[in-house]
């Protein structure tokens, strides 16, 4: 699909990610439900890593002008 389709996907990456720590955080801080409360706790740091992935690669890709691979 080219440059322009990966930096779409990767920007749309980075906002759900965004969102998914939101809504986890949220949960890990203030469920009622100890059960959620220790998945959203656990699951933080994947997510979080997840989106630094997603962001250094939109960086690389952006600074390349190229797709993520490396390809147009």
């Amino acid at each position: 699909f080219g440059a322009e389709f990966d930096r779409a996907f990767l920007n749309a990456e980075v906002m759900h990610d965004q969102q998914a720590i939101g809504l986890y955080q949220r949960e890990a801080q203030s469920s009622r439900d100890p059960t959620l409360k220790d998945f959203a706790q656990q699951t933080l740091a994947a997510l979080r890593q997840h989106l630094a992935l997603a962001r250094s690669i939109d960086r690389e890709t952006a600074t390349a002008g190229t797709g993520w691979r490396g390809q147009d």
